[in-house]
């Protein structure tokens, strides 16, 4: 695994061949995958300087974006990489995360769709997607998802209660039952 003495080994290589793109890029690379995305960040701007349409780097640009609660440009980046890689399932997850934050839901449920069944069942995702779900009134969408979570927390309570109202409401009675039953059981 890469450490921190690979970082400045790159790092000093750039000071004196700073034209050296794909270093570069492979120091924004591992800046990133060890959560520095403030100094990751200088190296991809330098990067989308010389290549403003890749894909990959603008998914990196809205990774350091979104790293910062900056979800107008995590959103910009992400959407631009989004058209050229729309099943990156890295990238969906930033943008159905931006869009949470946006409280922009229909977006929210456009992006998680495409990936929660690769989630884990305890994945925070899944839980924005089931408000989201539930703000549109997609009650037995978010029936399917929160039904499946592993660990209930408050917060899941208070999801699995939102969505056995709405399930009640719109005469859902065994699949509110079902959810109420998963739901108990969990807790204990």
């Amino acid at each position: 695994p890469y450490t921190k003495w690979h970082q400045e080994l790159y790092k000093n290589y750039l000071e004196i061949h700073p034209e050296d793109l794909e270093i570069s890029f492979v120091l924004s690379q591992l800046m990133l995958s060890n959560g520095q995305s403030i100094d990751a960040e200088v190296y991809i701007d330098k990067l989308l300087k010389v290549q403003p349409n890749n894909p990959q780097l603008q998914k990196y640009k809205s990774i350091c974006r979104i790293s910062n609660d900056d979800w107008d440009n995590a959103i910009l980046y992400g959407q631009k990489a989004y058209g050229l890689i729309p099943t990156d399932e890295q990238l969906n997850l930033i943008l159905g995360t931006a869009f949470y934050y946006k409280k922009e839901f229909s977006n929210v449920v456009t992006h998680l769709s495409k990936i929660a069944e690769n989630l884990p069942n305890d994945h925070q995702a899944l839980r924005m997607l089931v408000a989201a779900q539930l703000k549109l009134g997609l009650t037995l969408d978010a029936h399917s998802v929160l039904i499946n979570f592993e660990g209930k927390n408050a917060h899941d309570a208070l999801l699995s209660s939102s969505a056995g109202l709405q399930l009640l409401q719109a005469g859902e009675k065994d699949k509110a039952k079902q959810l109420l039953n998963s739901s108990m059981s969990a807790q204990k």
